[in-house]
């Protein structure tokens, strides 16, 4: 982001204007879809989500990629999305001053929620009654390293074992066809009689 975010600070300082960061978190972020993606079938879209992401920046539709969230992966949807843009909302309602211009800069999924909690009548209750800060901004216990080990150590461990013990047994087998039972039933003996 230092790219998008230089730009923007290059364009604030040539009108003598403030910036204000207003997203959450990303550590916040990161805990609460670690949460969420528990569920190997929301895990899994998270990986499609991406996919889905960057073929937008190569200039697909930002729907295609809505309707993939809301459909597949509504609780990703619910964190990245509306959390963030809860979170945003009531960060410029409580920094921005009456009669001044605020520009947010932000993604499409996220303007139409911004807009209509900032643009109702009454917004303090609308920000009181929709946004839960005590709850989009609870970080809890980082989850990664529990989904890293559930998803990927423990069946690549058992997947390795699996494979050793396949090799073991047929190196085995190859063992005694080759070099025949060392078994004394198996052996011949030759007598004088």
């Amino acid at each position: 982001m230092t790219r998008e975010l230089k730009s923007a600070v290059e364009a604030a300082r040539e009108i003598d204007s403030s910036i204000y960061l207003v997203d959450r978190p990303y550590r916040i972020t990161q805990n609460r879809l670690a949460e969420k993606v528990l569920n190997p079938y929301v895990f899994a879209n998270l990986f499609n989500y991406g996919k889905l992401s960057l073929m937008n920046r190569q200039g697909n539709s930002m729907g295609v990629l809505e309707k993939f969230l809301k459909s597949e992966a509504l609780p990703i949807y619910k964190v990245l999305i509306e959390e963030r843009a809860q979170y945003m909302a009531k960060l410029i309602h409580d920094q921005a001053r009456d009669n001044e211009t605020v520009v947010v800069v932000c993604s499409s999924l996220h303007v139409p929620i911004i807009e209509s909690i900032l643009s109702a009548p009454n917004i303090d209750e609308k920000i009181a009654r929709t946004v839960n800060m005590n709850e989009i901004s609870r970080k809890g216990l980082p989850l990664w390293p529990i989904l890293v080990g559930v998803y990927f150590v423990i069946p690549m461990s058992l997947g390795v074992y699996l494979w050793m013990m396949a090799v073991s047994g047929l190196v085995g087998g190859m063992k005694k066809i080759l070099l025949g039972s060392s078994d004394e039933n198996n052996t011949f003996r030759v007598s004088n009689s």
